[in-house]
């Protein structure tokens, strides 16, 4: 019989070399399997003892198929009656895309048909059709214009061996799992006596397949496989012959079993699972946070695997590199002489181990690309550190690399410099970039910290620039002591059209925080902007000390937090300007939280350039802040600051009473004013940039530039 067995991408050789074993012939590698021939014997033998084999297939016609009449006319060829009996129910899984069927659900109606029509034909009378439990399955491949049909002799996919009562998220497969541990040799560990540790247990797959290769149990024992029953290609009574002398075959574990878990209701799904696996009285799980893994001794050294969690936002990647440092530090300090197989979703995290890789292999765990890391902890292979050590989790200290020690240092006097200048002020610039290898802006707001990674030059090595990325969410949340659930990263690179609005985490919600007495609301989630322009800080204190008694005009007013501060300074009226709905709604409450709800405070929802052609009314305070560029649908044309900015102030000028000031600012690095043509409007310029750049922000080049206008 031709046969096909599927496994998952990344572990075929491993399912060839057990194939040859079982005793299949002609084994040929292929992507995601195995083509193999065999007797019948020897397939219900794979379907039985394959811990790493999906399913085995029987391939009973192949060919390229142009219609759905050529897809009829091919299942017909094949002798159904001489596999499916009358009475038996079935069930037609369609597999694959491409070529001309764009429809799976017509492709599987369509060889029913035939199976249906030829079953009929020769014995008088048709299969039923049962897609939760059929007695056969027959299994559909697409692959372009290329349509493989088989029956599957496993009746149904291999991982699912019976014991799982519980689950939990993201499980790994039991059939992924057992490849991992044989690529990780584990056999070979279980026959010398050794132990097995699985830290981050799970519902337990991990643990039941290590305990079932020990035991030399078939994976299978517990499946009814009702294909091998019904199957008219089979003795009835093979399947269960195969089964009793599996079960003869069987021994008992003397290795040691423990698995851990943080999480109480994944140790009671473990145990429930062990329970049904028949391994509970030789495989312990207990309940163990990463914080309690220093007062716990491992047994003799054996096999220590571990999947952490892969991480699914952006926020979660502060996450898992203090985690994976805390695991390497584990392994460092208790498991030395131990094979460790790690299954992660980046291989940057691996690094952070401090110990050297034998080997990686990639796959796919689901539609995930993953890696396994191989590695043996001894003093060959561990990473030498630092005596610098951090403390990102009670009871578990960190050693630093001689770069994020650096780094740390960098950042602990940034805090103390900055000790004095910002009394009074929560939010506030940490650190922007001032070492060049660590191309980093972090940022606090009350007692959160935001971290934005400033794209590295395509000179720099990648690999470089992700352990420099790591490192700094690892030293930053203990540097600024502050829970590293409340730390968002951002990705602050020029980005293009929709980009530039794309949400950057989806974990927290608004808050509000307070700048120099006043409240604002800040989203240190969604975007690269929070709503709070820290460079502005000075600027916004300029604007209200100028603001006694005077009509406001706002341009451009973002968030309104310049409004804000005018109102504060007794401003007559206020009234902001801006084309976003969605910033005009802030700044609004923005204004609501410093209790500024009058009338006399008004918004705007337009174009700035259109708005201030049709407006006649006159100000004696306006604060432009436009954005460097914009092409957004809602304007009629393009901006872009260094070419338009007399425009716009010309505009402006228009709308500024005899006497009136204009405040001018751009973050545009490159932004050069020609002072004497704005002379010419009839303007006095005075350049306040730098008495307007609080103290986290001196440096060079200044992040903005900022002028005061006076109209003579």
């Amino acid at each position: 019989m031709n046969l096909f067995v599927t496994c998952a991408a990344g572990f075929e050789s491993l399912l060839a070399d057990e194939l040859n074993e079982l005793g299949l012939r002609d084994v040929r590698v292929s992507r995601m399997g195995v083509y193999a021939r065999g007797d019948v014997p020897t397939a219900l033998k794979t379907a039985l003892w394959s811990r790493v084999a999906g399913r085995v297939l029987l391939t009973l016609c192949s060919g390229p198929c142009k219609s759905l009449e050529d897809l009829y006319a091919m299942a017909r060829t094949v002798a159904w009656q001489d596999h499916v009996p009358p009475r038996t129910s079935i069930a037609v899984e369609v597999h694959g895309s491409g070529g001309v069927f764009r429809d799976t659900r017509i492709v599987g109606l369509k060889v029913k048909d035939a199976l249906v029509d030829v079953v009929r034909d020769h014995c008088g009378s048709r299969p039923d059709v049962n897609k939760q439990s059929p007695d056969l399955r027959i299994h559909v491949a697409l692959k372009g214009p290329e349509v493989t049909i088989s029956l599957d002799l496993g009746g149904g996919p291999l991982h699912e061996r019976g014991y799982r009562q519980r689950s939990v998220d993201a499980p790994i497969k039991e059939n992924l799992a057992a490849a991992i541990l044989l690529r990780l040799e584990w056999p070979k560990f279980a026959e010398a006596g050794a132990s097995f540790v699985d830290v981050m247990c799970g519902s337990g797959t991990f643990l039941i397949e290590a305990a079932w290769m020990a035991m030399n149990r078939a994976p299978g024992l517990d499946r009814a496989n009702s294909a091998a029953a019904s199957w008219l290609g089979s003795r009835s009574d093979l399947w269960e012959t195969l089964k009793t002398e599996a079960r003869a075959s069987m021994v008992s574990a003397s290795q040691v079993f423990r698995g851990f878990d943080r999480d109480e209701r994944a140790v009671r799904a473990c145990r429930m699972n062990l329970s049904r696996a028949g391994v509970e009285g030789d495989v312990s799980a207990a309940r163990r946070s990463v914080e309690q893994w220093p007062d716990f001794e491992l047994p003799v050294p054996g096999l220590l695997v571990s999947n952490p969690p892969y991480g699914v936002r952006l926020s979660d990647e502060v996450q898992l590199v203090g985690l994976y440092s805390q695991i390497g530090e584990f392994l460092r300090n208790k498991a030395d002489g131990w094979r460790v197989g790690l299954l992660t979703a980046d291989d940057g995290l691996g690094k952070l181990l401090g110990i050297k890789a034998s080997k990686v292999t990639r796959f796919y765990n689901g539609a995930i690309p993953c890696s396994l890391v191989d590695l043996t902890v001894n003093e060959a292979n561990v990473l030498h550190k630092s005596d610098v050590t951090i403390q990102p989790s009670e009871g578990f200290a960190v050693h630093l690399d001689p770069g994020a020690e650096m780094f740390r240092n960098r950042l602990i006097k940034n805090q103390e410099r900055l000790e004095d200048p910002m009394k009074g002020v929560s939010c506030y610039r940490v650190y922007d970039a001032d070492m060049p290898e660590y191309n980093v802006a972090i940022d606090r707001y009350d007692d959160h910290v935001v971290i934005a990674e400033y794209a590295p030059p395509k000179t720099v090595d990648a690999g470089k620039a992700a352990r420099r990325w790591r490192e700094v969410l690892l030293v930053a949340p203990e540097v600024l002591k502050v829970d590293r659930t409340k730390v968002s990263l951002k990705i602050r690179r020029p980005q293009s059209g929709k980009q530039q609005y794309t949400p950057a985490n989806d974990m927290g919600e608004p808050c509000v925080v307070q700048e120099n007495g006043l409240r604002f609301e800040v989203d240190l989630w969604q975007y690269l902007d929070t709503g709070l322009f820290l460079d502005h800080r000075d600027v916004r204190v300029m604007l209200r000390e100028k603001a006694q008694g005077k009509h406001v005009l706002n341009l451009f007013c973002y968030t309104g937090s310049a409004t804000v501060y005018c109102a504060a300074g007794g401003a007559k009226s206020t009234t902001s300007v801006d084309m976003s709905h969605t910033y005009l709604e802030w700044a609004q409450r923005n204004m609501a939280l410093n209790g500024f709800t009058e009338s006399r405070h008004r918004f705007h929802q337009a174009d700035v350039f259109s708005w201030m052609e049709r407006n006649r009314e006159l100000f004696d305070l306006i604060f432009m802040d436009p954005p460097s560029f914009s092409n957004s649908k809602r304007m009629n044309r393009t901006l872009d600051i260094q070419r338009d900015y007399l425009g716009l102030i010309r505009r402006a000028l228009h709308l500024l009473d005899e006497g009136g000031e204009l405040v001018f600012s751009t973050n545009r690095r490159k932004f050069r004013l020609d002072e004497a043509e704005v002379a010419r409007c009839g303007l006095k310029v005075t350049d306040v940039t730098k008495s307007t750049m609080p103290a986290d922000f001196d440096r060079l080049p200044p992040i903005h530039q900022c002028f005061v206008m006076q109209r003579l």
